[in-house]
C-alpha cells in the first residue's frame, strides 16, 4: 500500500521563498509554486467568485508557499537529502 500525496507544501517568509527555491534547484531538488495567485483573482473565476471581504490572510499565502517533491517512490535517502537542504538553507543544525 502506498500514499497518494502529491504535494508537501511549506509556508515560509515571502522574502525567503524564491531564495529557497533557487537553493534547492542548485542542489538538483525540484520544487514548485503550484498556486501563484488566488482562484478568485484568476480570469476564469473572476466573474463567478463569491468571496466577501479583503481576504488578507489568504492573499499572503501565494507569495509564501513552496511545494517539495513527494511521491511514493522517493526513498528515505532522497527524503533525507531534501530535509537536509531545507535545514541548511535556514541554518538549522542537526539534532544531537
Amino acid at each position: 500500500m502506498t500514499h497518494v500525496y502529491h504535494q508537501y507544501t511549506l509556508r515560509v517568509d515571502p522574502s525567503l521563498r524564491d531564495g529557497l527555491r533557487a537553493f534547492l534547484a542548485d542542489r538538483g531538488i525540484e520544487s514548485m509554486v503550484y498556486y501563484p495567485s488566488l482562484l478568485n483573482d484568476q480570469e476564469a473565476y473572476r466573474d463567478i467568485s463569491r468571496c466577501d471581504g479583503d481576504m488578507r490572510g489568504a492573499r499572503r499565502l501565494p507569495a509564501s508557499v513552496l511545494s517539495l517533491p513527494i511521491c511514493s517512490h522517493i526513498g528515505v535517502a532522497a527524503q533525507a537529502r531534501v530535509m537536509a537542504a531545507v535545514k541548511e538553507y535556514f541554518g538549522v543544525a542537526e539534532a544531537l
